[in-house]
C-alpha cells in the first residue's frame, strides 16, 4: 500500500522534514497570519508562503546556521523574521553537515 505525506484533502499544511531543521515546508499555499504549531511552539506566518516553499521556525540573524533536511546548508546573510519566507538568496552556502552523523562536506562552489 502506498502512503503519502499529504493529500488533496489538506490534512497536513506544513512539514518539518528532519527533527534538526529550523525551517518548515508549506504543503499548500498559506496566507500571511496563518498560525503554525511546531512541537508546541506557535509560529505566525509574517507573509504568504507558497506551496513547496520554506519558512523559518525562529528569527534568523546574519551568520545564523540554516538547517534543511537535517543538513547545514549555509548561514543567513540578513535578518529573517520568525515565520518569514526562507529563500536561497537569504543565506550563503558554506558547508554541508549532516546532523545525524556529524559528517561535514564542502558544497560545490562554496
Amino acid at each position: 500500500m502506498n502512503q503519502t505525506i499529504a493529500s488533496d484533502s489538506g490534512q497536513l499544511d506544513t512539514l518539518r522534514v528532519h527533527a534538526a531543521d529550523n525551517v518548515r515546508v508549506a504543503l499548500k499555499d498559506l496566507p500571511a497570519g496563518t498560525l503554525i504549531i511546531d512541537n508546541g511552539q506557535h509560529i505566525t506566518l509574517t507573509e504568504a508562503i507558497r506551496h513547496k516553499h520554506k519558512f523559518t521556525l525562529a528569527a534568523f540573524e546574519p551568520g545564523d546556521t540554516v538547517i534543511m533536511y537535517g543538513v547545514t546548508v549555509g548561514r543567513a546573510t540578513r535578518p529573517i523574521a520568525q515565520g518569514g519566507r526562507h529563500h536561497y538568496r537569504q543565506y550563503r552556502a558554506q558547508h554541508c553537515q549532516h546532523h545525524t552523523s556529524g559528517e561535514t562536506r564542502q558544497l560545490a562552489g562554496a
